[in-house]
């Protein structure tokens, strides 16, 4: 008997189990087809930053199966992403540490074609980033 959620509406369980599904399914094309069909937004920069965005939601969501999330996040770390796990997810130190992990889990390096993926943004700063504007910075004169 599965445990309910407290006050989780019965559509916003069939959506979660709808998600987990595709994410379950490793296909980045059918969580395209997903967001498309919700009218979702789709991340710009193409396909490769669609199956960057599944990797990064399998080691988010802690009810998948912790190897597939495990597996997810070795795929992220192998070319030089990060998870988005709370913590959970803890690889060892070193592939020969883990027997278990197969030849396609290496941390081997990236294509080619992902390298842009993960570099600094180009365009303007986040406003966080800036400096303060001349209008908002406070100026003292030391000789006033």
């Amino acid at each position: 008997m599965a445990i309910k959620a407290p006050n989780r509406s019965k559509k916003l369980t069939a959506y979660i189990a709808e998600r987990n599904a595709v994410l379950l399914t490793g296909d980045w094309r059918k969580l395209k087809k997903f967001m498309i069909d919700r009218n979702m937004p789709l991340p710009s920069g193409g396909d490769e930053v669609i199956e960057l965005t599944l990797h990064k939601s399998i080691t988010a969501v802690p009810g998948l199966p912790l190897e597939f999330r495990l597996k997810s996040k070795r795929w992220l770390i192998s070319r030089g992403g990060h998870s988005l796990d709370d913590g959970d997810l803890n690889l060892p130190a070193s592939p020969s540490a883990n027997p278990a992990a197969s030849p396609e889990d290496s941390t081997s390096p990236p294509p080619a074609r992902s390298e842009y993926l993960l570099s600094e943004p180009e365009g303007p700063e986040p406003a966080s980033q800036r400096p303060a504007s001349s209008s908002a910075r406070r100026t003292e004169d030391p000789d006033s």
